[in-house]
């Protein structure tokens, strides 16, 4: 379908409310697919003229190495935004419309779109190519693109590009503690994606993965299986995950491994004895953080946590998050492992 065709379609759609925000959402592509990615909003500046400008500078080189692109020719750029009756009037070179086929043409229309009108009070899209007159005041706006007009396309919300931010969205969903944002993958981090991609039923490989960081985005807190007041742990041995619960909250999920072929015992017990150091006498091995709930079984912090079940029966846990289990567990908590 040629350019003029596309934009002989008419429909002006209804604003969404206005909402204060520090950046603004730009629409690029990934694959036949629209990419949200999020742009700063300096202070003061205008969201149109921002959204517009950062649309068609296109993905950052974070990004495409990420797989983000755009199906706007390399090149081009805004010559001028008018923003009148709900309609942005858009000019820009006329090479944008040149290059690709159809379906290349309507997905580089919807970056543009999906852009402008998510601005309070927009609702369609004038493009003007080259020296094409402005409409008049009061004279008819001529063809206008919408969302409507368009046909559907799937969008994929922001994605996390940035290490940092992925471990920003692991602090939210208590998988980091605070303070634990690096912009490295390191242990703890690696060790909290595996516990996250666990809980979201991926692949566990302890790296943010595309998969991992495109569900991170519309993932929530771990809710606890029992409501309950005070402290609780819960577990769960197919999982390898141990939930820090207080007053029925999460506080924290970490990533664990149980005992091999189901060694490690179902129920609800209670934390009896700690130790800070404890000495092992069946496996002449020292356990540092170790806080006993059954018999010799024990949470306790181990060089190895992998994902998978690997112990003899005790708990694992990685060093950076052993000493924040002792500390949790108090004795008389109460421990239940599904």
């Amino acid at each position: 379908m040629v350019l003029g065709a596309i934009l002989g379609v008419a429909l002006v759609l209804t604003a969404a409310p206005a909402t204060a925000a520090s950046s603004v959402k730009v629409y690029l592509t990934r694959g036949d697919r629209l990419q949200a990615v999020e742009r700063r909003l300096p202070a003061g500046a205008d969201p149109v003229q921002t959204a517009a400008r950062a649309l068609f500078a296109g993905p950052s080189a974070a990004e495409r190495r990420d797989g983000i692109s755009t199906a706007i020719p390399r090149g081009i750029a805004v010559q001028e935004i008018v923003v009148a009756g709900g309609v942005a009037y858009l000019r820009v070179p006329d090479a944008f419309a040149a290059g690709g086929s159809g379906a290349v043409v309507q997905l580089r229309l919807a970056q543009v779109v999906y852009t402008l009108t998510r601005t309070p009070g927009l609702g369609a899209v004038r493009i003007l190519l080259g020296a094409e007159p402005m409409p008049a005041p009061g004279e008819d706006p001529g063809a206008l693109i919408t969302r409507a007009s368009l046909p559907k396309v799937e969008v994929i919300a922001p994605v996390p590009v940035t290490l940092a931010q992925v471990q920003q969205r692991l602090v939210q969903l208590r998988y980091l503690p605070a303070g634990a944002v690096s912009g490295r993958l390191d242990y703890r981090t690696s060790q909290a994606l595996l516990a996250f991609q666990a809980q979201e039923g991926l692949s566990r490989t302890g790296d943010a993965n595309l998969d991992t960081r495109r569900r991170i985005t519309v993932a929530r807190t771990p809710v606890p299986a029992v409501a309950s007041q005070g402290r609780r742990i819960e577990v769960n041995r197919f999982k390898g995950m141990a939930l820090l619960i207080e007053h029925g909250e999460v506080q924290r999920v970490i990533h664990v491994s149980t005992g091999v072929g189901g060694r490690t015992p179902r129920g609800t017990f209670h934390i009896y004895r700690k130790e800070r150091m404890s000495w092992s006498k069946p496996f002449g091995v020292w356990l540092p953080y170790a806080s006993y709930f059954s018999g010799g079984f024990a949470f306790h912090q181990y060089p190895n946590v992998p994902a998978y079940s690997a112990s003899h029966g005790c708990i694992r846990i990685g060093y950076p998050e052993a000493p924040v289990v002792y500390a949790f567990a108090a004795a008389g908590t109460v421990v239940q492992i599904t």
